[in-house]
């Protein structure tokens, strides 16, 4: 019982933390957010936001990419093994027929 206590007030201190490390981080941004407003215009932070849009673009488009190909890779090792394990069998069947001829 006070091991499950414990998880839940941990788990409960570990929220506040991220709560508060956000809210210090949602601060932090509006004061830079002020201060390039302040000495380099309004447009300068709008072009701050952008550039932050695109690379989160870029970086989901990379990781897309990798996960495509993981994708790919994984697809041809199973098709490759496939492809041999069949011939094997096959090679086996022929084997065990001209045995049973006696061919071999």
């Amino acid at each position: 019982m006070f091991k499950k206590l414990f998880r839940a007030s941990e788990i409960e201190q570990n929220a506040l933390e991220v709560w508060g490390q956000k809210q210090k981080a949602k601060e932090m941004r509006e004061e830079l957010r002020s201060y390039i407003s302040l000495y380099y215009g309004p447009s300068a932070w709008d072009e701050i936001v952008r550039i932050e849009g695109q690379m989160r673009k870029e970086r989901k488009q990379a990781i897309y990419e990798a996960e495509e190909r993981k994708q790919l890779i994984l697809e041809w090792i199973i098709g490759i093994g496939l492809a041999v394990i069949t011939s094997g069998v096959i090679a086996a069947i022929i084997w065990l027929i001209g045995k049973g001829q006696g061919k071999w």
